[in-house]
């Protein structure tokens, strides 16, 4: 995480450095979209989903309520940081990327390509440790013993790999407003 927050902001200067006001948004098509609250809440709550198991096993480790305030600040600002800088570098493209899977990954390339190779093991390594902490997670809150492990841990695997071709967009797409619902009434 450390590792994505840097290159997000060493990306996110460059981009801020060699800027054109006047382009900014040039190729940005805004939709009416009525439901868009809607969206954000399923959003946040999707995402809250993969969140709350690891959170419940980090309870372990924060001792005072002030240890948690300044982490909320802490992590709040860097949220609002990389979100005004990812921002930036989405208005700044020259292309449609509402039907890529992960734009991001397109601005690098096209604009960035000094980074892609270091941004491409950063990322994989974000996705690694992502799975590993929420398969851990979730052993940890499903599995009433120890010795079950190994065998919840196998059927994750092969859920995992059987699920895998079907694409990242796919699952997203599908799955976002199922789990943005049980998000909603896991909160």
């Amino acid at each position: 995480i450390p590792a994505l927050i840097l290159m997000v902001i060493i990306i996110g200067i460059q981009n801020i450095l060699g800027l054109d006001i006047k382009k900014i948004g040039t190729n940005v098509t805004i939709t009416q979209k009525s439901f868009w609250i809607i969206q954000a809440i399923l959003y946040a709550s999707y995402n809250l989903i993969l969140v709350i198991p690891v959170l419940i096993n980090l309870k372990k480790f924060l001792k005072n309520k002030n240890q948690i305030k300044l982490i909320t600040i802490g992590v709040g600002i860097a949220m609002c940081l990389m979100s005004m800088l990812i921002f930036l570098l989405l208005v700044n493209v020259d292309t449609n990327f509402s039907n890529l899977e992960m734009p991001i990954i397109y601005v690098i390339e096209n604009k960035f390509s000094v980074f892609k190779f270091v941004y491409g093991i950063i990322i994989l390594t974000a996705i690694f440790t992502t799975a590993i902490s929420v398969g851990i997670a979730f052993l940890n809150n499903v599995c009433q013993k120890k010795n079950s492990f190994p065998q919840i841990a196998t059927i994750l695997c092969i859920t995992s790999i059987l699920v895998s071709p079907i694409g990242f967009s796919n699952l997203v797409n599908s799955l976002f407003p199922m789990f943005g619902y049980l998000g909603i009434v896991e909160i």
